[in-house]
């Protein structure tokens, strides 16, 4: 599990930015939703 979420290879780095996409993407369409301005 640990050799997946390793950042220095190419897997990791792509699992993490996927997550991070995933999480931004999700935050964005509640804000949205809720009519929240951003910051």
């Amino acid at each position: 599990m640990s050799d997946i979420l390793d950042i220095t290879t190419i897997t990791g780095f792509s699992l993490r930015l996927l997550i991070a996409v995933v999480l931004g993407f999700f935050v964005g369409l509640e804000r949205q939703w809720t009519k929240h301005q951003a910051g």
